[in-house]
């Protein structure tokens, strides 16, 4: 993993955010696929506070008699 400060490598970088649950802490890195390194370019206190709708809970049901979606059919 690279450390804050050093160089970083001169390939594409990609970004990606990690959520760690015991911390409760969000990490941005910086990944690099073609040396396999990382670097942590910001981390914050994060705990989500999401409460699922009526709405999105009732769309999880497969509702009985209904159609088959095409997305389905195509898998």
């Amino acid at each position: 993993m690279a450390h804050h400060g050093e160089r970083r490598c001169d390939h594409l970088h990609d970004t990606i955010s990690r959520y760690d649950h015991a911390a409760k802490r969000l990490e941005l890195l910086l990944t690099c696929p073609v040396c396999e390194t990382e670097d942590v370019i910001h981390s914050l206190a994060y705990e989500p506070r999401f409460e699922p709708s009526v709405a999105s809970v009732h769309a999880l049901h497969a509702r009985e008699g209904a159609a088959v979606d095409a997305l389905d059919r195509a898998a």
